[in-house]
């Protein structure tokens, strides 16, 4: 009798093993995405609060903010010379409409190939105070508009470390020269600290 139940015991261990470790592994894996998602949320959130408030103390404003990114990350994008149309997302699996604002997007990895998911599952989204080049029913504002008005966020160079969680501090400085192309922009600095 002995002998029997342990037979029957160890077999269903082994088969409760067999069933309850992939659902370990899946459980896992959603934890990793969604703290990577949490920390990338809140560092959108720190980057468009400093250009906010770069925006709102105009010309001459300056504003530093520290970040992390985690190792999914493989894309930032903030609205800019070629992004002041960074306003709403199209992804694979559906869209963020476009409001009027520049937003910061930070594109993740989650399935290894290097490349964002192109997923809005995998895409943090968050508004500035900055008009982009649309108007909120999704209208282009025009490219005369977009030199004489827009802000344009300069040097979008952050520097990424895919793989690799890392600590940056930005500073955003807000620039006015008549003289430029762009009158208005405010300029990125990127330092990677840790």
């Amino acid at each position: 009798m002995g002998l029997e139940f342990l037979i029957v015991f160890s077999s269903l261990m082994v088969l409760l093993a067999a069933l309850t470790l992939p659902l370990h592994r899946e459980a896992k894996d959603e934890a990793r995405k969604f703290s990577a998602l949490a920390e990338a949320r809140e560092s959108a959130g720190k980057i468009a609060a400093a250009i906010n408030a770069v925006y709102g103390a105009g010309p001459g404003a300056r504003s530093q903010t520290e970040v992390w990114f985690p190792k999914e990350v493989v894309g930032i994008q903030v609205g800019g010379y070629g992004n002041l149309d960074v306003d709403g997302l199209m992804a694979s699996d559906g869209e963020i409409r476009k409001n009027g604002r520049a937003d910061v997007r930070i594109l993740l990895d989650f399935d290894g190939d290097g490349r964002w998911d192109n997923r809005l599952g995998s895409t943090v989204v968050v508004d500035t105070l900055l008009p982009s080049r649309w108007w909120e029913n999704g209208e282009e504002r025009g490219e005369r508009w977009v030199r004489e008005k827009g802000v344009h966020v300069e040097d979008q160079n952050f520097i990424l470390q895919p793989g690799t969680r890392t600590r940056h501090r930005l500073t955003f400085t807000f620039v006015y020269d008549p003289f430029h192309t762009y009158p208005r922009r405010i300029t990125l600095s990127d330092e990677v600290v840790g």
